[in-house]
């Protein structure tokens, strides 16, 4: 008898201390930090893709054919627990089909109740999207179970 092993994809498996830790780091990471200034960390700590490990990361992929021309695909959505804060990363790219070259995305135009419900901030990193460009866009919102 001869064997051969099998060929299996690799995983990564990431253990952690459970929800009550995450809040806890969580709440130590920003405590005493105006609102504004929290803000900004996680943006940056997202684009930056320094995420810490006590924010929930899920991969989405799903994809929002909100606007005419514009591919909008939600790429994560990671949860900041204990803060009651979470943030949807979209990437938005011109539309395959579409005539257009180039298309202008202002933060206002990711305000509607078809991309978020209570939204706080947004920020995006191309406003002149071209043809062939990505934009990320990042929406905060406020989730259950946070502090004011």
């Amino acid at each position: 008898m001869i064997a051969v092993p099998r060929r299996i994809p690799a995983q990564t498996v990431q253990l952690s201390g459970g929800k009550a830790e995450a809040i806890k780091k969580n709440m130590s990471l920003f405590s005493e930090v105006p609102f504004e200034k929290r803000i900004i960390t996680i943006i940056k700590s997202i684009y930056t893709d320094r995420i810490p490990d006590s924010f929930t990361v899920r991969n989405m992929d799903k994809s929002y054919p909100v606007f005419q021309g514009l591919s909008l695909v939600l790429k994560r959505l990671i949860t900041i627990d204990g803060e009651g804060l979470a943030v949807k990363e979209y990437r938005a790219r011109i539309a395959d089909g579409s005539k257009e070259n180039a298309v202008t995305v202002r933060e206002k135009d990711f305000l509607t109740t078809d991309l978020t419900q209570r939204p706080v901030a947004v920020s995006i990193d191309t406003l002149n999207l071209k043809r062939g460009e990505t934009s990320r866009i990042f929406v905060v919102e406020r989730t259950e179970g946070g502090r004011p």
